[in-house]
């Protein structure tokens, strides 16, 4: 595959990864977001945008330079659990802020937490470049779960 094509592959299915979490935010975050009681540590609104901007362009330049790199084997095993995270991601928003199910999401995000660990550990095996810049997604992540387990801490679980 060219090197082309394998940007415009990522730039996708990132962008797809991007487009439906941020729909489904917004939908959470109109509905019912801010009805909930808040724990220590939450960051105003505005952070949230910036951060994934930030972080999406890194794991876009991530995931193409392993892209280049890796040879066949690693590369689809790579692959599989890149497009893993992604889809892990979508399903989180879903949980969190479409459906209002937190718990549930505690559930999808501490998949998503091994999913990402795990992702890096096979960037670093094609390039280590690529996984350090990986590194500032697994912190959000974790904090993210963070969030995720303290508001249900605070307002109980909502399962579907």
């Amino acid at each position: 595959m060219k090197k082309t094509a394998k940007l415009a592959y990522i730039l996708v299915v990132v962008g797809l990864t991007a487009t439906l979490s941020s729909y489904f935010n917004q939908v959470g975050m109109q509905n019912f977001y801010y009805d909930l009681q808040f724990p220590p540590l939450v960051p105003p609104s505005i952070v949230f945008p910036a951060v994934w901007t930030l972080l999406y362009a890194l794991m876009i330049v991530s995931a193409f330079i392993v892209s280049l790199k890796a040879d066949s084997d690693n590369l689809k095993i790579s692959n599989f659990w890149f497009l893993g995270q992604l889809l892990l991601h979508i399903v989180w928003s879903y949980a969190y802020f479409y459906l209002g199910a937190i718990g549930a999401a505690a559930i999808v995000i501490l998949l998503l937490d091994y999913n990402v660990y795990k992702m890096i550990s096979l960037f670093a095996k094609t390039d280590k470049t690529a996984a350090y810049l990986q590194y500032p997604y697994m912190v959000w992540v974790l904090f993210a779960t963070y969030l995720n387990l303290a508001f249900v801490y605070y307002n109980g679980t909502f399962v579907f």
